[in-house]
Formats: C-alpha cells, structure tokens, sequence
C-alpha cells in the first residue's frame, strides 16, 4: 500500500505542475480574445480536432508502451515490482519471452517494464515515465480511456495560444492564418493526439516561446515559462537542446529584478531535479548517474553525441549570460539594445549547424534523409505558405523576436533531422520532427499576422484574396490526405483488452506471437506469456513441455494470432472463444500521402489439455506461428495455390518437423500442399515418421503448389506417445545462392510448405 501511495503522490504532483504550468500559460496567452465569436468558433473546432485521441494499443511501438504503462500505473503497478510470472518459467526458457532475447540491451517483457533480471523478476520502467504518469491521474478519474486526454490537452493549449496571437496580432485574417498553419502539415494533429513525449515537452517549450515573443518589452516573463522549459526534458531528454536556450533567452529578455530571474532559475531546476530523482531512483534507460555513463552514451551513440554537443554548446552560452547579467547589468543592457537591428544575421548564423552537418558530419546522411522526412510532411502547399509567412519574418523591422525563434528553430533542425533519419518507421518516427514544427510555427506566425493587419487596412480586398488563398493552402494537405488528421489509431481496443482480461481472470494464458501479450502482461496482474519468434527455437519444445506440465495441476490458455493447430506434442488445443478486434491505422511510407488502413486483430483462446487415448486429427497453415513446429525452418514466402489465389508458405529445411498424431492402429494420411518453388522439375522430400526411418515415404513436389498424399503405416511400438514429430528430408536441398537468385533466402532449403493435415484411417 505505501508503493501504491507513493507512485498516486508523483503521478498527482507531475499531473498538476505540468498541466497548470501549461494552462497559466495558455491563459496568459489568450488573454483578451475569448470575447470574439470568431475565436470562440476556432477554438471549438480546434477542441474537435485534438480531443479525439489514438487508442495505441497493439503497434508495440514507443508510444503504445508508454500508454500502455499509464495504464499499469492506474492500475496500481509500481516502479519496482516483481514480475513473478515471468519466475514461473523454467530459467532456460526466460529470455525468449522478452523483446530482445539473448542480447545485453534493455530488455522488456510488455514493452512498457523493463526486465531487469530475468532471476529476480523485479522491473522498472522502460522510459522516463513522466508521460504516463501524468495521464495515469486521467485514468483513475475516468477509468473509459481518460488518460488519452492528457496528451491532447497540451496540443489543445498550444493550438488555443497559436490561434489567439493570430487573431491578436492580425484579426479576422491573423486567426485564419494561425489555423492555416497549424493544419498545413498533418504532423501536429496526429501527434498531439498520441502518446508522444517528445510532442509533450516541445507544446510546453513552445508555450514559453511563445509567451515571450509577445511579452511587452521590459516585463518580467512569467515564471510559469520557466517552470516549463524546466519540464520539457522531463518529458523526453532530448528536449534539453531546445529549453536551454530557450532559457538563455528568457534571461535576455526577463525585464524582472536579478532576485526574479534566481526565482526563475529555481523553476526550471525542477524538470532536471525531476529528471535526475527518475534516474537515480526509478529508471535509467541510457544508464545510471555516472561520468562513465555519459562518456560510454557519447562515445557509442551518435543520438547522443549530437544531444550532448547541442546542450554543452547552449549551456555554456547560457552560463555567460547569466554571469554577463549579473556582474555588468548595463553593459549588458546596452549590448542587447545594439544587436537588435542585426537580428535578421541571426537567420544566417543558424544555417551554420545546418551546413555543418550537412557537408562535413559523418552522419550527413541521416541528416539529409530526416530533410527529406520533413518534406515528406509537409509538400507543396504547407511550403509555400511558411515561405509567403518568411517573407515579412525576414524583412520586417519590428520582429526581431520571431526571428531569433526561427533562427534557434533552424539551429537546432540538425539534431532533430538526425532523430528522425537514423529512425525510418513511416508516420510514427515523425515525431521526432515534431518539436522543430512545434517551435517554428509562432515566429512564422506573428510577422505574417502582424503584416495581414497591415494590408487589411489599406488593402481590404487583397487582404480578403489573401486570406482565401492562405487557408486554400493551409487546409490542401488535409483535404486530399484527411487520414492523418481524423483518424484514431485502434480506437476501442484496449477496451477489448479489458473485456478479454475479464474471461482470462487469474488463468495462465500463453501468446504465440509475443507483441499481442504486451496489453495483457503489462498490468502485472493478468498472468500472460508471449513468446518471441526471433528466440532460440529449440526452446519452443521446453515451452510446450512446461505448459502441458502447468495444464495438469491448474487451467492454462493458450491465445493465438495465427489459425490455432489442432495438436501440440502432448496436448491438443480445445477451442474455446475467437475474439476480434476491429483496428484503424494511418497507414504511410513516410508521412505524406496517408491514408487509413482498416485491419483485425484475430485473438483465438484455447484451452490446453493432456491427449488422452483417442484419435486425433492435425492441421497445420503455415503461416508463421511456432506451433506445432520443430526446428529447423526457413522463412515465410508467399506462393501461388492450386487453386489460383496466394497464400503464405515457408521453407522447409533439413530435418524440419511437424507435431502430429502417432496411431495405435491403422494409417495415418498426411496431406502436403508445397511447391519446390525452385525452376527445377521436382524436389522430392523424404517424410520421416516418429518412429523411425522404416516409415519413411517419398514425396515429389512440384515447382507450382500441388496437394500431396502419403501413407504411413501405425508403428508397432505401443511405448509411443500419442503425438510425435514428422521430420522432412530433401533429396537434393536447394541452394539459392548457387542457382543466382537474389531473395536472400538461406541454403539448405526443401519446399516451401502452405498447409499440412494428418488423419488416422482404418486399414
């Protein structure tokens, strides 16, 4: 109960300092125009947008563990427990239910806990969980998905802020351009209504950007920006090369006393003092507190080497002008007045990082492919509207503040260009772009405000033209791909979970396919295994071994992904439930084009018992499930079958084996449907029952699938179990590298196999 307690106390406290940070600073921000109905009407529609959140449950990506652990923690998991179900496996068999079996890495079992020892069980969480426990406090008010409402919120008060200094600073058509931007590129909408860290931190850092690009020169900034930039790394640590010199920033333009700006400084500590108790006492996902840590992290990692290179940098800049400040007010002062009219040179000085590692970074290439990420995200339309927006943020002689903030947007492109290229995972891995967007989007936003005022006035029917065409632009990408911006990621499934944890109750349940256990493991509470495929596969049989043992002594389930084979060595699989679950995903290469793609996750539960004394019958599609298979087989191809249609198959390798029944009595028929798939005329394979090489039998399989028959006489050993291994044996293996193929398909191959049935028959 004092874990229990304890974890409620942060995830209230984090809940609270980021949410109310977040909201004094969209209160300051909006401040003065609630009273337009124009606002009000945008603002609505921007509510409509954003507070539509995903449902992330089964993409096993970052950001559906760090929903998924949200969920844990609402459900009263702490940041240590012990995994006992994971000590319930035999020692050898552990590391093949993790995500990354046999290897030093972190590792996980539910992609949300990190395993620490898989002899200890005991777990920690495999992010910094600032995210999840913030929404946690969500899910325990409202148990129906509330925690998918808090990400969404920080995007509501960002978009509510970018809205009302378009309409402050441009009118009617100020407000019109703010939302032509914020849609013009779909990656605000769709990331802002995920669990995306990176997109939490970077709307509060941006918050405090924008909070001081239209604070009146000579007033103290709010210490509610502070407090923000302090919490924006908290949420992902990579952000630390955005708050720091937002943060020097802050202190340049602070028009408060010194005492203030200590006051400040205390408030920004808060998100780093956060961040390091996490490290030391919770999690440590790139490793402890330790210079060796940081030196090991920098020398063999590139991600970290450009983060820790940016954030020296800014640092150190930022300690000289705090030491400036302090020591030598109006020099200060007066060197700040000065460079104001050479703000513009600030837009070239931060295309140096770019051309840097651009043309000289070993890693150029990753940078030049997150570029080309970027453009996948925002095309055509959204460009020309941010180059019309720079045009007076270049020439204008009273922005000098939206300039610095592009500029630092610019400066630091490289790092989150770099992110996203090492990272090529279609629309997911674009939130690492998604900061940059974030940052830039109030300094495009408050010169071209600033100037459609202008024109409006003198110009009343170009301003009305242009304001057309702005938001013709602005909402181009949504009306050809609205994908991205309406769609809910697999909306309702872990209310499906939820239900099917309800039938499952205190069973032990096993998953074929390791990724559809993680919503049902992650609570710590609903005893499920999945099992990786990537793992060792001798370890498959152990596994089986251990459940049939289990089945004997309390009630075991076993769920597949795949279509469910009727036998496994020593049980057989009595069918119980299918549960389906509907799934809507945005589907891209990239970013742009994307559109919704409509799936079903197919669970089958079954219930594991002991085979008993009648004839059974087996039937075996391969297509990609471990059960019933024994070591070793080759990889999964699709093939053309008899009767026209495709279908998946695999690779058949020396000694492949296929669970099946062993008569007392008569014969058992198999039925093969394979194709040698080879350009040859025939592979013949050799067929080997259980009980030996005298039962053997010769198929020929041709290079189209064809549907084979052998017979195989019941052994005379009655000492035989029930079920046993059919083990295939090429007469010729095929070697595609010999041949010149270029499939990268391994040597030693025999058939590949669609489907097998086995049937006992009466003499």
């Amino acid at each position: 109960m004092a874990t229990i307690a304890f974890v409620f106390f942060i995830e209230l406290a984090v809940f609270l300092i980021s949410t109310l940070c977040a909201a004094r600073l969209c209160i300051c921000g909006t401040r003065g125009v609630w009273r337009y109905a124009g606002f009000w009407v945008a603002a609505l529609l921007g509510a409509l947008l954003l507070l539509r959140p995903h449902g992330d449950t089964f993409t096993a990506l970052d950001h559906s563990g760090y929903r998924l652990m949200a969920f844990a923690f609402a459900e009263g998991r702490g940041f240590n427990d012990v995994d006992a179900t994971v000590l319930e496996l035999p020692e050898d068999v552990r590391q093949d239910v993790t995500l990354l079996p046999y290897t030093k890495d972190r590792n996980t079992r539910d992609r949300s806990f990190r395993l620490l020892s898989d002899q200890t069980g005991i777990t920690e969480p495999f992010f910094y969980p600032t995210l999840p426990l913030g929404a946690s406090i969500l899910q325990r008010l409202f148990p129906q998905r509330g925690m998918d409402f808090f990400a969404p919120l920080f995007g509501l008060f960002f978009a509510l802020v970018l809205l009302a200094m378009g309409r402050r600073e441009g009118g009617a058509g100020g407000l019109l351009l703010a939302a032509a931007l914020f849609l013009a590129t779909p990656l605000p909408a769709m990331l802002f209504r995920g669990f995306y860290a990176e997109l939490c931190g970077a709307s509060l850092a941006a918050l405090a950007a924008t909070h001081w690009l239209t604070l009146p020169a000579g007033r103290p900034v709010s210490l509610a920006a502070y407090l923000a930039l302090g919490l924006a790394p908290a949420f992902h640590p990579a952000l630390i090369v955005m708050s720091l010199p937002l943060l020097a920033v802050l202190i340049v333009a602070d028009g408060g006393p010194a005492r203030r700006i200590v006051m400040g400084l205390a408030m920004f500590a808060i998100g780093p003092a956060f961040l390091m108790w996490l490290t030391a006492r919770v999690c440590a996902p790139y490793g402890r507190l330790h210079w060796q840590t940081l030196i090991v992290n920098f020398k063999y990692s590139q991600s970290h080497q450009v983060v820790y290179v940016f954030a020296a940098f800014c640092g150190l800049a930022m300690l000289g002008l705090l030491i400036w400040r302090f020591f030598d007010h109006a020099a200060f002062r007066r060197a700040i007045d000065r460079l104001r009219p050479w703000a513009a040179a600030w837009l070239l000085l931060a295309l140096v990082p770019v051309a840097l590692a651009l043309l000289f970074w070993r890693e150029s290439a990753q940078v030049w492919r997150g570029l080309t990420d970027l453009w996948n995200g925002v095309r055509w339309p959204a460009a020309i509207l941010a180059l019309g927006c720079a045009v007076p943020l270049v020439f204008s002689r009273t922005v000098a503040r939206a300039r610095l903030l592009a500029g630092l947007a610019i400066a630091l492109l490289p790092v989150f260009a770099y992110l996203k290229g090492a990272e090529q995972m279609a629309m997911w891995s674009q939130r690492r772009l998604g900061p940059f967007v974030v940052l830039l989007l109030p300094a495009l936003l408050l010169p071209a405000a600033q100037w459609m005022r202008v024109l409006s006035v003198k110009r009343r029917i170009v301003a009305l033209g242009l304001g057309g065409l702005t938001l013709a632009l602005g909402l181009a990408n949504a009306v050809r791909w609205p994908a991205p911006y309406w769609v809910q990621q697999e909306a309702g499934a872990l209310e499906h979970v939820n239900e099917l944890k309800e039938r499952i109750g205190s069973r032990l349940v096993l998953f074929d396919y390791l990724p559809d256990s993680f919503p049902f493991a992650v609570d710590n509470q609903t005893r499920a295994i999945g099992w990786n495929s990537e793992a060792k596969p001798k370890h498959w049989a152990e596994w089986i071994r251990w459940a049939r043992i289990r089945a004997a002594t309390e009630e075991v389930w076993f769920a597949s992904s795949y279509s469910l084979p009727l036998l496994e060595e020593g049980i057989r699989f009595e069918p119980l439930f299918t549960e389906n679950i509907p799934l809507v995903r945005v589907h891209s290469k990239r970013a742009l084009p994307a559109v919704a793609r409509e799936s079903e996750r197919k669970l089958t539960f079954a219930r594991v018992e002991s085979v008993g004394d009648e004839e059974f019958v087996q039937d075996k599609l391969f297509d990609g499930s471990p059960t019933a298979l024994r070591a070793p087989w080759g990889p999964q191809q699709s093939l053309v079958l008899p009767e026209g249609t495709r279908g998946d198959g695999q690779w058949s390798r020396e000694g492949s084996g296929v669970i099946g029944p062993i008569p007392r009595s008569g014969r058992i028929r198999m039925t093969l449907i394979a194709a040698s798939n080879q350009g040859k005329p025939v592979q013949r394979l050799r067929v080997v029952p259980p009980w030996g090489e005298q039962g053997a039998q010769w198929l020929d399989v041709t290079p189209g699938a064809s549907e084979l028959t052998a017979w195989f006489d019941a052994p005379n050993h009655a000492d035989l179990p029930r079920t046993g291994v059919y083990r295939f044996y090429a007469e010729t293996p095929f070697n595609p590298q010999a041949l010149g193929r270029s499939d990268r398909l391994p040597d030693g191959l025999g058939a590949l196999m669609h489907r097998v049935k086995f049937a006992v028959a009466e003499q």
